[in-house]
């Protein structure tokens, strides 16, 4: 048995493990008060911090490349922002991948595969919920239709402070075709326009 340790605080939780060993979940630091999402790799406990001014942030998922997926959020019941981590970087908040005119957001993120793709929920205005998924665009022009380059203007209704890697498609049919490369590996996310979800 070994104890993981945590980030000061009396408690943490673990949510995913990889074939590599990586574990991710979340720890409370000194006081309780406050978790953060947290990796722990080879021994250390890393702190992967929140999506802006949000207090908490919950790790929910990895793949074998310690991707991690998850929510940052309130410290109480309200899921603000889904995120996506990736070793060597900062926090990335889902919603950089929505398009503009879309009036989802991305309130957490479940999975993630060792393609890449992401399963995430995301919320529209009148309160309903819908499934997501994220798929990462390919580097051949034909796949990059519905790519979203993050480089763009966040919809202001996402309310986001974001690190912005690349770009991403994502949609909401589960029977989409065949994942576009694996361009989300090497450190380029990309997502597929949310076709449908506006009010």
């Amino acid at each position: 048995m070994i104890d993981l340790g945590t980030l000061g605080g009396s408690s943490g939780f673990v949510f995913a493990m990889n074939d590599a060993g990586d574990v991710a979940g979340n720890s409370y630091l000194l006081g309780d008060e406050v978790r953060h999402a947290v990796l722990w790799r080879r021994g250390k406990i890393i702190d992967l911090g929140t999506i802006g001014d949000d207090p908490c942030s919950d790790a929910h998922g990895m793949n074998i490349r310690a991707q991690i997926v998850g929510s940052s959020d309130d410290c109480v019941e309200q899921e603000l922002h889904g995120f996506l981590w990736q070793p060597g970087g900062s926090m990335i908040d889902l919603n950089a991948f929505v398009p503009p005119d879309s009036d989802l957001t991305i309130t957490d993120g479940h999975t993630i595969n060792d393609r890449g793709e992401i399963t995430a929920s995301g919320m529209l205005p009148n309160g309903d919920f819908h499934a997501i998924l994220l798929v990462p665009c390919g580097t051949n022009p034909s796949d990059s239709d519905g790519c979203r380059d993050t480089t763009a203007p966040v919809a202001m209704h996402n309310n986001n402070r974001v690190s912005r890697p690349g770009q991403h498609k994502s949609t909401t049919n589960p029977s989409m075709r065949r994942p576009f490369g694996n361009s989300m590996v090497r450190g380029n996310p990309l997502v597929k326009a949310l076709p449908g979800l506006t009010r």
